[in-house]
Parts: structure tokens; sequence; C-alpha cells
């Protein structure tokens, strides 16, 4: 696969969930779906200030950041970044879901 195709991957992939969090159709199909969690970055115990998930991997790998509202592409040594705006609420989605699971463990 030549380098233009490998970014044009990386592109399209980062697009598709570019897409979908500024598009409220996407709303129910995906939030059902996110098994990925990588990682809660925490102010406080009960303060989340973002979180980063991982949507694919193995070539491109997708992740999206809500900390700094960006969806983030790699592989084979090409790389984009693309802000979003999260018009699905997966943030406060995501805060909610912490909280919860906090709760359950305390």
């Amino acid at each position: 696969m030549s380098d233009k195709e490998i970014q044009d991957k990386v592109r399209q992939g980062v697009m598709f969930w570019v897409n979908l969090l500024e598009d409220n159709i996407g709303d129910r199909r995906y939030k059902n779906n996110l098994d990925y969690i990588l990682d809660s970055t925490l102010k406080s115990k009960y303060t989340c200030l973002g979180h980063k998930l991982v949507m694919t991997y193995g070539g491109p790998n997708i992740y999206i950041d809500t900390g700094c509202a960006r969806v983030k592409g790699y592989w084979d040594g090409e790389e984009i970044e693309i802000s979003y705006d999260d018009k699905i609420g997966l943030e406060k989605y995501l805060d909610e879901l912490y909280m919860w699971q906090r709760g359950r463990n305390e």
C-alpha cells in the first residue's frame, strides 16, 4: 500500500468518527457500543476532565479524546488529528457512565 493510500485510509477513518460526533443520527447507534474506554483523566475523585477511547485498531488506529475534542488517527507513520463539535453529548454520557461505575465500586 502506498503512503498516499495509507494517508487516505487514516483520513477516512478519522472523518467517519468526526462526522458521527457532529451528527445526532449516530447518537443511539454508537453510545451502546462504547466498550473501549482507555483512560479517564480526573480532576478530582468525582470530576472528569476527559476520556480517551479507541474506536479502531490494527490499521488505522483511531482514537477519540474528549478532553481536547479531537479524533486522532495513526497508521504506519501517518498521523491525522481533527477537532470535532460534540453534538451527540459523548463526553457528558461518558462522565455519567464514569460516575455510575464509581458509585457501584464504593
